[in-house]
């Protein structure tokens, strides 16, 4: 369990900037706070595919940057978060969470304000996301999706998530579809706007700002960014076991 821990500013030229979890166990993540930390992918928390599913609650995720995954890069297992926050994170794709292969569930959890190319809040490659009853996915901004942008794999809109106010320069203001699927129960589409084409949901290929297609994300170099190092150390309430 890592629970009411701060971590701040922290890079890494590779995965994940605070917090890179391959550990092969199942881990609980509660009350922690990460803020503008950077990392090639996950400029917060990379979780690795030899990781067990783990469980985030009530953490806050603010201002962390990457190429894929600002907030959260998952890679090829299944996570669970409930009553988080992910608020002006950045990245070429998925803002908020990266989702290659395995997949992430959400409850409760406001995601706002992120920007991305591809995917303001969230970006799959193949891997499955679903947004639950209480999920807020509002005010994001991309090129392509705004709240969510699909390459493979499925997207779940269950029991009414919100997804208001997300927008694009080009098509699906609020989720884009290149490939995989979406199921929607009762979820709320709400002032998402689209340069281009589908203000709420786009399917195909999707245009940039310039009309060309937009090129797919699946990662990227480390070296393009300026990371800020910075060593936190645990405070006098974080807890760290194993």
């Amino acid at each position: 369990i890592v629970q009411g821990c701060t971590f701040s500013q922290n890079g890494a030229f590779t995965g994940g900037g605070a917090v890179f979890d391959q550990s092969g166990t199942a881990s609980v993540y509660a009350d922690n706070v990460f803020t503008a930390n950077q990392g090639s992918v996950g400029g917060a928390v990379f979780l690795a595919p030899q990781l067990g599913s783990t469980t985030w609650r009530r953490n806050a995720m603010t201002l962390n940057a990457a190429q894929s995954g600002g907030g959260v890069f998952v890679f090829g297992s299944m996570h669970f978060m409930e009553d988080n926050t992910l608020h002006y994170n950045k990245a070429i794709g998925g803002a908020a969470v990266y989702a290659q292969a395995g997949g992430i569930s959400l409850a409760g959890d406001d995601v706002r304000f992120n920007g991305a190319k591809l995917g303001g809040a969230f970006h799959s490659v193949g891997g499955n996301i679903t947004l639950n009853a209480g999920v807020s996915c509002i005010g994001n901004q991309a090129e392509s999706g705004g709240c969510a942008y699909m390459d493979g794999g499925w997207l779940t809109l269950d029991g009414g998530a919100v997804l208001a106010s997300n927008g694009v320069s080009g098509d699906g203001g609020a989720v884009m579809i290149t490939s995989g699927h979406l199921v929607s129960l009762a979820a709320q589409f709400t002032g998402n706007v689209a340069g281009g084409h589908g203000g709420g949901v786009g399917r195909g290929v999707p245009r940039a700002a310039d009309g060309h297609p937009a090129p797919p994300v699946h990662g990227g170099r480390a070296d393009v960014l300026q990371l800020m190092v910075v060593h936190s150390p645990p405070g006098p309430h974080c807890l760290l076991r194993s």
